[in-house]
């Protein structure tokens, strides 16, 4: 009579426990119908985000376009003998050639030869004024904003 009452208990305690189980099985089945409906919803905004970059990227680029051509047309107005050298190397230059170079510590960043020295002080004595490096002829300018942070 033990035994049955025992394996009674048994068997009420190994119901109770696969009842708790398929309970958490449900609420985990749950959570992983959540999580793969917010992965789906986040796959398609994804989607949505990736259909519309070209289209960004295209309207950057015009932007950038403009930009540089109202550049271009500032230069030509207020430097037109700085324009018409820049033009000339444009239509002229090598594959791969810088046509304007930064100078940096006497340096040009387009061929990474030293600068004479008159060349560097020309720029810094007249900002309106350019020169050419005479390694690779790229255009020469100074970073005024950068120099003038470390002064």
């Amino acid at each position: 009579m033990d035994e049955i009452r025992e394996a009674k208990r048994v068997k009420n305690m190994l119901e109770d426990e696969l009842l708790k189980l398929m309970i958490k099985k449900d609420e985990l089945e749950k959570q992983i119908a959540n999580i793969a409906s917010d992965i789906e919803e986040i796959i398609g905004k994804n989607d949505q985000e990736k259909e519309k970059l070209p289209d960004k990227i295209e309207e950057e680029i015009n932007l950038l376009h403009k930009r540089r051509d109202d550049i271009f047309l500032k230069i030509k107005e207020l430097y037109p003998d700085v324009f018409k050298v820049f033009e000339d190397m444009s239509n002229n230059s090598r594959w791969g050639r810088k046509i304007v170079a930064k100078l940096e510590n006497s340096v040009c960043l387009s061929c990474n030869i030293v600068v004479l020295p008159d060349i560097e002080a020309r720029l810094y004595m007249d900002a309106n004024s350019f020169e050419t490096c005479p390694n690779c002829g790229a255009i020469l300018y100074i970073d005024w904003d950068s120099d003038n942070e470390g002064a």
